[in-house]
C-alpha cells in the first residue's frame, strides 16, 4: 500500500510541474490554456475530478487505512476498488481537460 502513497505523490509532482512548465513556455496560446484549467471554465472539472477524485480521495483512503491491521477482506476489497475507480476516473478526467485546454 505504501506504493500508493508514493505513486499518487509522484503523480501530484508531474501535475505540478506540467502546470510550471505550461506557465514558462514560450508555446503560443499554453499560459492561456493553463488559465483554463486553473481558473477558467475546465477548473471545475480539474479542480474536482483530478485532484479531489484523482488525488486527494484515494490518497485520504490509504492514510486512512495505514497501520491498521485489516482482517476484513470485504473492507480491504472495498477500499481499493473505490480509490482504484476514482484515480482511473480522474485520469480520464485529466486526459479530458488537458485536450480541451487546448483547444480553446
Amino acid at each position: 500500500m505504501q506504493v500508493v502513497a508514493i505513486v499518487i505523490m509522484v503523480e501530484l509532482v508531474v501535475l505540478s510541474a506540467y502546470f510550471f512548465w505550461l506557465s514558462q513556455s514560450g508555446i503560443p496560446g499554453a499560459s492561456e490554456s493553463m488559465n483554463q484549467l486553473l481558473t477558467g471554465e475546465l477548473a471545475i472539472p480539474l479542480w474536482i475530478g483530478v485532484v479531489l477524485l484523482a488525488i486527494i480521495l484515494p490518497f485520504d483512503i490509504f492514510v486512512i487505512n495505514w497501520g491498521k491491521k485489516i482482517e476484513d477482506q470485504r473492507l480491504v476489497f472495498v477500499s481499493a476498488t473505490v480509490s482504484s475507480v476514482c484515480v482511473v476516473f480522474g485520469g480520464l478526467v485529466l486526459r479530458a481537460v488537458i485536450v480541451m485546454g487546448g483547444q480553446i
